[in-house]
């Protein structure tokens, strides 16, 4: 020891110039290696119980009570005042009351554990409004898999600046993403339509090609309860939605060789005015014949059932208006080169009337 002005007792000192300079009390500790406690001319109060081992300045420029502490490596601890810390590391620089520093958090990162918070590769203190927070910084991507392990790391979402999220690799080299666009089996949740660049909020993408797999699945087991999913709809600020305000769609996309295009799909849209447990809506379905998705058929809200072209009833050849195994209804059916209008009566189908070829 040199330089040292008031308490260090009952410590067990090896090594080259352990307590440096130290003007204060360093109570019940254990000082190993080249230059610990190396705090410069300023005074060190207390440094109780600690265990400071390591190369060089483990409490370096200590101004305040360091309690009940073990530092390891270098420069554990700077400027700054805390209680029953473990500092591991180089460059560990830890905020108010810290628990423990694990790295060099200081300059490049580490892990860094304070009363409240977790840092990963954090580079200071933790905001101060922040409470039971866990921290993960920036990293570099993994470029293989690892065997029987899940790799976790933060990278900015499909390298785009100010969009840093989790990203997860598993075993089998399946990826994820979670930021302000999110991918399942994907780390770029994006794709191109009719020329144009679109993200998804959640995209999922298939990594095995096999008949018994499935993308998305619900599965409930109860005797009351089902699966079930909602779209739910409404204006800026929580208001009510208005007449032609779409409540959702499901769209069908086709790949042309070039980017993606509207093939099929249906909608639900207002069709009327919306007042207090009133939403009338109407179930729009789409199809494309050459470049545009275009309304095919509609059910408006009091289910009458619109077509906008022509109706083909197929190998059945019959049309039938009502349950066709209720006694009123009718059919419209093919009979040979005739068509037959008939009323089903008793359980039986009548006929009513023959158009002839």
């Amino acid at each position: 020891m040199r330089q040292t002005t008031g308490n260090v007792n009952q410590t067990f000192a090896s090594g080259q110039s352990n307590a440096v300079n130290v003007n204060g009390n360093i109570n019940y500790s254990v000082l190993m290696g080249f230059e610990n406690a190396r705090l410069g001319a300023l005074t060190v109060r207390t440094c109780n119980q600690a265990i400071i081992i390591g190369p060089y300045r483990a409490l370096y420029n200590s101004t305040g009570t360091l309690n009940l502490a073990i530092a390891l490596g270098d420069q554990a601890g700077i400027n700054t005042t805390y209680n029953t810390p473990a500092l591991f590391g180089k460059d560990a620089q830890p905020g108010a009351n810290l628990q423990v520093v694990l790295g060099s958090s200081y300059y490049t990162g580490g892990v860094v554990v304070d009363g409240k918070n977790f840092g990963i590769n954090y580079k200071s203190t933790f905001n101060a409004a922040g409470d039971k927070v866990m921290v993960h910084a920036e990293g570099t991507a993994p470029d293989d898999n690892i065997a029987d392990a899940f790799q976790v790391w933060v990278a900015d979402r499909g390298g785009t600046g100010g969009k840093a999220g989790w990203h997860w690799r598993a075993e089998d080299g399946t990826l994820f993403c979670w930021s302000d666009y999110s991918g399942i089996g994907t780390q770029t949740p994006t794709f191109t339509k009719a020329g144009g660049a679109w993200s998804s909020r959640l995209m999922v993408e298939g990594a095995t090609d096999s008949a018994s797999h499935e993308d998305i699945t619900m599965r409930r087991q109860h005797d009351t309860y089902f699966p079930r999913s909602s779209y739910l709809r409404a204006r800026a600020g929580g208001t009510a939605v208005a007449d032609d305000d779409y409540l959702g769609i499901c769209l069908f996309r086709g790949h042309d060789g070039t980017d993606f295009n509207d093939a099929a799909g249906f909608a639900a849209r207002i069709d009327g005015a919306v007042a207090a447990n009133t939403v009338p809506t109407e179930l729009i379905f789409y199809t494309t014949e050459t470049n545009a998705a275009t309304e095919r058929m509609k059910i408006a809200p009091d289910g009458t059932v619109i077509l906008i072209n022509s109706i083909e009833v197929g190998a059945a050849q019959a049309y039938y208006l009502g349950d066709k195994a209720t006694n009123g209804s009718w059919r419209i059916i093919r009979d040979g080169d005739d068509l037959s209008f008939e009323r089903r009566e008793a359980g039986a189908w009548v006929s009513k009337g023959v158009m002839s070829a």
